[in-house]
């Protein structure tokens, strides 16, 4: 029998209307578990294996299947197959992966992982201002942050700045900023 086995029997000959249980293989269910010896030396139901089957994944907002073969109109995939799911632009999976597979039982493992909005969390490229005082930004958004120092002006530009996909703070119009001189007497 393709892709499972006879269960629990040491038996080779049967007689009519005798029945014997089945199970298969790690991957496959049976049509019916159990089948009977037909008068005309036949089983039935027919002893069948079929391969588990997933239906495709429900995705979250801002997710997609990557494989180029992959078609709308596939409704099933079979055990063992791994589909890579990838965010939209500006967004990441959040906490954990970016691969699908069908498991033996019809699910897929593991549950699709929710992609959230990057946030801007490096202020490396933004010198003079507070670190503390910077807007929770996502990509793509403007916002202004703190000027402070003792040490330094703005004489021309703009505090503002702009969260990029890198996870950066960037100008949106580099400031230039002045020294402050001071006189000891």
């Amino acid at each position: 029998m393709a892709n499972g086995r006879l269960s629990n029997t040491q038996k080779h000959i049967y007689k009519a209307d005798e029945s014997v249980s089945f199970s298969c293989n790690t991957g496959y269910i049976p049509k019916s578990g159990e089948t009977t010896c037909q008068s005309t030396k036949v089983w039935s139901p027919a002893p069948v294996c079929n391969i588990v089957n997933c239906t495709v994944p429900v995705l979250n907002n801002n997710q997609y299947i990557t494989e180029a073969w992959v078609s709308a109109k596939e409704l099933t995939y079979t055990y063992g197959t791994t589909l890579n799911i990838q965010c939209n632009e500006w967004y990441e999976i959040f906490n954990g992966s970016d691969t699908l597979t069908c498991q033996e039982d019809g699910t897929w493992s593991p549950s699709p992982q929710q992609c959230v909005k990057i946030i801007c969390n490096d202020s490396t490229d933004v010198r003079h201002t507070s670190v503390d005082n910077y807007p929770e930004l996502e990509v793509g958004e403007n916002g202004t942050v703190s000027y402070n120092s003792t040490y330094f002006y703005i004489t021309e530009g703009s505090l503002e700045v702009k969260c990029t996909g890198s996870r950066k703070f960037k100008w949106t119009s580099q400031p230039h900023f002045g020294t402050v001189s001071y006189i000891l007497q």
